[in-house]
C-alpha cells in the first residue's frame, strides 16, 4: 500500500500544475483492449478525487448509478442504496477523521500520518457485493499499483489533460499504451466508442427471463375473490438492497434484497431476498392478500428498482385490475433507516414497532442489541395474544359506540375515529371487517 499512497501524493501534487480540473480517459494496449479506465477530479486547493475502472462496463455502472442519484435520490438510503449500484475504486482526498479505522491504522503504520498534512487519501472498492468492508481486495491493490505507475511516468498526466472530452455517447477519449517501451500516444478525436450500452436489466444486477405471470391464474381469481372490501388509500410495495448491505453482520451469504409491502400508516410485511426473483416477488403480493384481505385503491412503488418491480408485477396487477404506478410521493418506507430495517428483517415478529428502542443508536454491537431484542421479544411473547385481544376488543367497543351516536357513518370516518384513538391499522382493518360482514357498515359506505 506504501506505493499506492506515495503515488497518489505524487499525482496530487503534480495536478495543482494543470488548470483542467476534470480529466477521463481510457488507456488501451496497441490492439484497442482497455486496460484501464481513468478518471481525476482537483482542483488548486489540493481537494482531489479519482476512480478507477478495470473495463468499460465498471465504468458503465458508476455512471449509471450517479445519474439515478441525481434523477432519484430523495433520502439518505435511496443515496446509499444507488451508491451500492456502482462499480470500480473511489479514492478521495479527505481529512484524518474521515478515514475509517482499518485504513486509519495502514497510514500510521507506513509513518504518513506523522507527516500532519492536511488531507489524506480514503480508498474504498464498490466492488464488494455487501459494502460493509470496502478496503482493497489484493487482486484491487495489485490493479490500483498498475494505474498509478502509469499516472506517474512522465509526461502521462500532460497528455491526460489534452484529451478532449468526447461529445458522443458512450464514449470516452482514448489514450494508446505501450508499457513495454512505457510510451503513450493520444491525438486529438482518438475515441473509444462502446459497443453497446448498459442495460438496466445489467445494471440492477439481474439476469433472468422477461418477468411474465407465474403464478396460475386460477390461483390469483381465488385470491381476489377472498378480498372482502376495498379502502380508498394508496399501498406501497418497493424493491431495495437489503439493509445487511449497510448495517450488521458483514456476511457473504446474507439477503442480498429485501420487498416491502406498506399500508398508508405501517410496514405490513418486509420479505428478504437472496436473488432478483419474479416469481418470488408475486406470490409474495398474494402472501399479504391471505393475511389481509382487503385492497388498497391503487398501488405505488418507487427507488431504483421500481421499473423491474412494476414489470415483475403488472400481470397481476392486471387481473386484479388495480392500477400500479411509479411514485416520488414521499412514503412511510421513508421513515425508516437502514438500522431499523435490518432489525426488522432479523426480528421474529416484524409488525414490532420498535418499542422500548428509545435508544436505539446508542448499542455499541449487533450483539448487544440482539441481546436487548431477545430479551424484549421473549417478555412481549408471553402476554402478546392477550394485549391484541383485548386491543381488539376495545377497538369494537369504541366503532360499535360511535356507529350508535351517529346516523350515517362512512368508512373513512369510522377509520380516522379509530386512528384517533391509537389502535394499529390492522385491527382497524379487522373491525371494519368484521362490521360489514355484521351489516353495520357496508363496503361502499365509504
Amino acid at each position: 500500500m506504501k506505493e499506492i499512497y506515495n503515488g497518489l501524493y505524487q499525482v496530487q501534487e503534480a495536478l495543482t500544475k494543470f488548470d483542467k480540473e476534470f480529466m477521463v480517459a481510457a488507456v488501451c494496449n496497441k490492439a484497442g483492449k482497455v486496460q484501464f479506465i481513468v478518471q481525476l477530479m482537483h482542483n488548486k486547493e489540493g481537494q482531489f478525487a479519482a476512480f478507477f475502472h478495470k473495463t468499460v462496463r465498471e465504468y458503465q455502472h458508476r455512471i449509471r448509478a450517479e445519474e439515478a442519484i441525481v434523477a432519484l435520490a430523495e433520502t439518505e438510503e435511496d443515496l446509499d442504496e444507488i451508491e451500492g449500484l456502482r462499480k470500480g475504486i473511489q479514492i478521495v482526498f479527505v481529512p484524518l477523521e474521515f478515514i475509517p479505522k482499518s485504513q486509519k491504522m495502514t497510514l500510521r503504520d507506513l509513518g504518513i500520518t506523522r507527516k500532519r498534512k492536511k488531507l489524506y487519501p480514503l480508498i474504498f472498492s464498490l466492488n464488494d457485493s455487501k459494502l460493509l468492508s470496502r478496503d482493497l481486495k489484493v487482486s484491487e491493490v495489485n490493479f490500483c499499483k498498475k494505474v498509478l505507475d502509469w499516472l506517474t511516468q512522465e509526461g502521462n498526466l500532460a497528455l491526460l489533460s489534452s484529451t478532449s472530452k468526447s461529445t458522443e455517447k458512450n464514449s470516452l477519449p482514448k489514450i494508446t499504451y505501450n508499457p513495454k517501451k512505457e510510451e503513450s500516444i493520444y491525438e486529438q478525436g482518438d475515441i473509444l466508442q462502446f459497443e453497446e450500452e448498459l442495460t438496466y436489466e445489467e445494471f440492477i444486477g439481474y439476469k433472468g427471463e422477461k418477468p411474465k405471470l407465474y403464478v396460475p391464474e386460477l390461483s390469483l381469481y381465488r385470491v381476489k375473490k377472498g378480498i372482502q372490501f376495498s379502502v380508498p388509500e394508496t399501498f406501497e410495495i418497493r424493491l431495495m438492497l437489503s439493509p445487511s448491505h449497510f448495517y450488521g453482520d458483514d456476511e457473504k451469504n446474507g439477503p442480498q434484497y429485501i420487498l416491502i409491502i406498506t399500508t398508508d400508516m405501517e410496514i405490513a410485511l418486509i420479505e428478504p431476498m437472496y436473488k432478483l426473483d419474479p416469481e418470488f416477488i408475486q406470490n409474495a403480493l398474494l402472501g399479504f392478500y391471505n393475511d389481509v384481505p382487503m385492497t388498497p385503491g391503487r398501488w405505488v412503488t418507487r427507488g431504483v428498482f421500481a421499473p423491474f418491480l412494476k414489470e415483475c408485477l403488472d400481470p397481476v396487477m392486471e387481473i386484479f385490475k388495480i392500477p400500479f404506478t411509479i411514485s416520488t410521493e414521499e412514503s412511510v418506507i421513508d421513515m425508516y433507516s437502514h438500522e431499523e430495517l435490518f432489525h426488522l428483517i432479523t426480528s421474529e415478529d416484524p409488525y414490532y414497532d420498535f418499542d422500548g428502542f428509545d435508544d436505539f443508536n446508542e448499542f455499541n454491537s449487533m450483539e448487544e442489541l440482539r441481546e436487548f431484542r431477545d430479551f424484549h421479544e421473549g417478555a412481549k411473547k408471553s402476554s402478546s395474544v392477550e394485549s391484541e385481544l383485548e386491543e381488539l376488543q376495545s377497538a369494537l367497543s369504541m366503532a360499535l359506540e360511535y356507529i350508535s351516536n351517529h346516523e350515517t357513518i362512512t368508512y373513512n370516518e369510522l377509520k380516522k375515529f379509530l386512528q384517533g384513538k391509537n389502535i394499529r391499522p390492522l385491527n382497524i382493518s379487522a373491525v371494519i371487517e368484521g362490521l360489514i360482514e355484521a351489516g353495520c357498515l357496508l363496503p361502499d359506505s365509504k
